[in-house]
């Protein structure tokens, strides 16, 4: 998966999308972003922590670890969008961990966003599914 190109989403096709569809491929592509900032030790109140040098979700597995928690998961996620996707309300976003999988082997995770969209403030749902062997993102769009 690539970045979105600053001409595609300046681009007429970009206009064309369903604003929800616009806003559901930024929110994947953020949270495909790793956190470059989070090897350097910034302290959370510096401006550093809230600049395009940290742009991205956190990794999902400390050095060490082994298992993936899936509310730690959802908070990082709801942090990621309240810093770097303005177009969504954030004291108004919530992102819950859901329990249903694909199957019992599955790899995967599934977060429900839900939110208000500025400044008409239009609700707005997506589905994420999260590929925890490969950590990226995807979108699920009959999800909700």
């Amino acid at each position: 998966m690539h970045s979105p190109q600053l001409f595609y989403r300046l681009s007429a096709r970009a206009h064309q999308l369903p604003l929800r569809d616009c806003v559901a491929r930024d929110v994947v592509n953020l949270l495909n972003c790793a956190l470059r900032g989070a090897s350097l030790d910034v302290s959370s109140d510096t401006p550093v922590a809230s600049s395009v040098l940290n742009f991205g979700n956190p990794c999902l597995l400390v050095m060490g670890g082994s298992r993936v928690d899936p509310l730690q998961l959802a908070a990082h996620i709801r942090h990621t969008l309240a810093l770097f996707e303005p177009r969504l309300q954030a004291a108004r976003t919530t992102v819950v961990a859901r329990q249903d999988t694909d199957s019992a082997g599955s790899t995967s995770l599934y977060f429900d966003v839900h939110g208000l969209l500025k400044p008409h403030a239009a609700s707005i749902a997506l589905r994420l599914k999260l590929d925890y062997l490969n950590g990226l993102f995807s979108w699920v769009p009959e999800g909700l």
